[in-house]
This record gives structure tokens, sequence and C-alpha cells, in this order.
């Protein structure tokens, strides 16, 4: 499931003031190694959810290009933290389970 855009946005504006710090504990973090960074990266964001990506809505809506603002908007949807939910993975094999099927009636 993707959140609505106006849900992304509040999630944005919530953890902008931490943006720098969260990317600079995910990179300490993989340059350590670190598997395990979920409890580090909420810390760095100051709440229970982060995003690791790039990115922000804002950056995002600068862009031009449609196949690199698809590209750009994923990767910013798959950095948010698991308890958020927004892979867009899921989200777009979904999709494309969804629109495969077609409906049945009964008795077919």
């Amino acid at each position: 499931m993707i959140l609505p855009i106006t849900v992304l946005r509040r999630l944005d504006v919530v953890l902008e003031p931490t943006k720098q710090a969260v990317l600079d504990m995910k990179a300490s973090l993989d340059k350590a190694k670190i598997v395990h960074q979920d409890q580090a990266l909420r810390q760095a964001a100051g709440q229970a959810f982060y995003n690791t990506s790039k990115f922000t809505l804002r950056d995002l809506k600068a862009r031009a290009s449609q196949a690199q603002l698809k590209a750009d908007f994923e990767a910013y949807l798959d950095g948010f933290s698991p308890n958020v939910g927004t892979s867009s993975r899921t989200s777009s094999s979904a999709t494309r389970s969804r629109g495969s099927r077609r409906p049945t009636r009964s008795g077919r």
C-alpha cells in the first residue's frame, strides 16, 4: 500500500530537521558494516521512523524527466523505515497482481 501524498508530505516535514543526521548516521553504520541499524537511525531521526533516501518530496517535485521521477520516487519510498510501510517494491508488485486479475462472475 502506498500512503497518500499528503501523509508522505507530513512525514517528510517531520523528518526534515534531522534528515542530514540520519543520512550521516546511515553512512557511518554502513562504513562500520553494522547490519542492525533501525534503532540508531530512529534515534538520529528523533522519531519512531526515519527515511534514509537522499530525496525529499520537494526534491522530487523539481524532476523534469518522468522516468527519473519514477525511479527517484521509488527510492524515496524505499528509504522509509519498515514500520512506515511504503515499500515501492511491495506496492508495485501488488498493483501488477491486481491488474492482471480478471473479475469473475458467480457460476463461471
